[in-house]
């Protein structure tokens, strides 16, 4: 009685009420929310060589950004002033990827120097300005996981799959550079997670009739078609990102025919039109000479010098890395904890996972990439960058492990004591988090020991070079004198200690010169900066490294990743 006098003297404050339970119920409220602070939590630690002071430290500046910030401005002013001549011939200059993931961090870069514009830039664009677009990016990813992971789970789901992304500390990292790979991970998640949607109410549909029956109704059969073509909508803006789209057709045509028979074809060749088209449609650089430069663009990716890898104390060209590379990297790169959810979405308690048609394209679309990289002869390198987009893959089977624990906890336990026990299991999931920041590319889990672990065992510790923060420049800068030279290793491309130089005010303000090691002008030099990738070192170089003559270094875990040397 009291509660009905109450709704009727305070309506307001009784909707008010309403709304906000109706919010909390939905399946993207928790993800949004882990999603904006995942956005706020890496837009204010970007800066990777101090053009930004006010903000925290960003991973250093990793060895390619560059080429994407550079191109992504340069498309972003052609495409912003409507000139389409400059537009196309800008992509031509550059078309070793296609445009859309560069466009992509191009305009984020231009909406981030007008907002928050950087002090005393060297060069025409700022890396930290255009990792804002891999910030955004990453937001939307967690957003689509959790909010997809809710839906089929729960909210309790929902919520854990959001949440296990961005506790994937190289994931995290990723989503903190000026590169193609958070970009590409949403436009292949977005895919697979709509197919995937859609996918029972496709299969049923096209199982009907058997073998033989084709006149089905023709509502059914336009909206199958329709759903296609939305699909290869999505599988042709992830074409037009990076190359890895090309990874989708295999196991969704597979699991289409497997299960649809001849019904598969039609539906398979709408979607795989439709992407086709929006991926030649606009992309500028195929329309003069699309099967030409189609096949260039592919052998870009085939026919280029060998990368160097460094696994288990050896250097090894990218196409003689052993079958087991990437799923090595896959099993240490990502908490332990998160493997054993994911390991229970998998098999139960409920149905396992492989006998429901959505999660087992899903399953199919992680594992597919895995054994594609597995071949021998197919070439495998940046650690486990080229196979990243298995990850929210993998977030969503981590959603429906959570489900399931929580259920089994409920069980024995109230349903309060096993969400706090979740809260407790995935907080002890975020030391990685905690303690790389901000070099997250470098971290391993303890399948390997952690950091120390992989060190001792040979692998790659600081592969892209993350471990330069602007912290470490400025400790380089108090210790080298001014005007200085100092020899840098190691030399990937001509340009790359350059733009370090030009990206640093702290290196500028003291005219510190970067000259690489071994060449005449740094021959005289007292100093050495090295990040610690041993293949491109020379062995007096490598670790373990003499520490009377360290004058300064970031380490992880004790682990050292970049590091100052004075010569003797």
């Amino acid at each position: 009685m009291l509660r009905e006098m109450h709704a009727i003297a305070h309506p307001s404050a009784v909707n008010l009420k309403s709304f906000a339970s109706r919010l909390l119920r939905t399946s993207w409220f928790w993800p949004a929310v882990i999603a904006a602070a995942a956005w706020v939590a890496i837009v204010v630690a970007l800066d990777p060589a101090g053009d930004h002071p006010g903000r925290f430290d960003g991973p250093g500046l990793t060895v390619d950004e560059a080429f994407d910030a550079g191109q992504g401005v340069l498309l972003a002013d052609r495409l912003l002033a409507g000139d389409l001549a400059g537009f196309r011939s800008a992509d031509a200059g550059l078309p070793d990827h296609p445009p859309l993931g560069r466009i992509w961090i191009g305009l984020c870069h231009e909406l981030a120097w007008v907002l928050d514009p950087p002090a005393n830039p060297g060069a025409p664009y700022s890396i930290t300005c255009a990792r804002t677009g891999s910030a955004t990016a990453f937001a939307a990813l967690v957003l689509l996981v959790g909010s997809c992971a809710g839906r089929w789970y729960g909210r309790c789901g929902g919520a854990a799959a959001a949440l296990a992304l961005v506790l994937m500390p190289r994931l995290f990292g990723h989503a903190h550079l000026a590169a193609l790979e958070t970009t590409v991970n949403l436009t292949f998640t977005a895919t697979v997670l709509f197919l995937a949607e859609k996918w029972g109410a496709i299969a049923r549909f096209g199982a009907q009739g058997g073998e033989s029956g084709l006149v089905v109704d023709n509502w059914k059969w336009k909206h199958a078609l329709g759903t296609a073509a939305v699909g290869g909508l999505l599988f042709g803006l992830a074409l037009l990102t990076k190359v890895q789209a090309i990874l989708l057709p295999v196991p969704i045509a597979v699991l289409a025919i497997f299960q649809m028979r001849r019904r598969a074809f039609p539906l398979l060749a709408v979607w795989g039109i439709t992407g086709l088209v929006v991926f030649f449609a606009f992309w500028p650089h195929l329309w003069s000479a699309p099967i030409g430069h189609f096949r260039e663009y592919l052998g870009r990716t085939t026919h280029r010098a060998a990368i160097q890898v460094w696994y288990f104390g050896r250097a090894i060209a990218d196409r003689d890395v052993p079958w087991h590379y990437p799923w090595v990297m896959f099993l240490t790169t990502v908490p332990v904890g998160l493997h054993l959810l994911g390991g229970l979405g998998l098999c139960g308690p409920e149905r396992r996972a492989w006998n429901r048609p959505r999660e087992l394209l899903v399953i199919a679309c992680t594992v597919f990439p895995l054994l594609v990289f597995s071949i021998p002869g197919v070439a495998v390198y940046d650690g486990e960058r080229l196979f990243s987009i298995v990850f929210p893959l993998w977030a969503v089977l981590i959603g429906r492990g959570t489900e399931n624990a929580r259920l089994w906890l409920s069980s024995r336990w109230s349903p309060r004591g096993a969400s706090l026990a979740l809260a407790l299991f995935f907080a002890g999931q975020g030391y990685g988090l905690l303690a790389m920041a901000p070099c997250w590319l470098s971290y391993y889990n303890l399948l390997v020991g952690g950091l120390p672990g992989a060190a001792k065992l040979g692998l790659e510790v600081s592969y892209w070079g993350d471990g330069v923060t602007r912290t470490f420049l400025k400790a380089v800068a108090d210790r080298v004198p001014e005007g200085q030279t100092i020899a840098v290793l190691p030399v990937l491309y001509d340009a790359q200690w350059n733009e370090l130089r030009l990206q640093s005010p702290i290196l500028r303000a003291r005219d510190l010169r970067l000259a690489p090691f071994g060449s005449k002008e740094a021959s005289q030099s007292r100093y050495v900066l090295l990040f610690v990738r041993p293949e491109y070192l020379p062995p007096e170089l490598r670790p373990p490294l003499d520490e009377s003559r360290v004058l300064t270094a970031v380490r992880r875990e004790g682990v050292p990743l970049a590091v100052l040397l004075e010569k003797r």
